[in-house]
């Protein structure tokens, strides 16, 4: 983002999207490569506290 002035993303061999670096937001880049918006990238999950491991 910091050294380009295009940008242009592919998806399945296929051109999905192209443009102008200052138009586009890390966002919009990655739902262009994936095909759908993410909303939750990194999800929190309860996960059991078990038993310390250095008995």
């Amino acid at each position: 983002m910091e050294i380009c002035d295009r940008v242009s993303v592919l998806r399945d061999g296929q051109k999905v999207s192209e443009g102008y670096v200052k138009d586009y937001t890390v966002d919009r880049i990655i739902s262009a490569m994936v095909g759908k918006e993410l909303k939750n990238q990194y999800p929190k999950t309860k996960v059991p506290i078990g038993r310390p491991c250095w008995r």
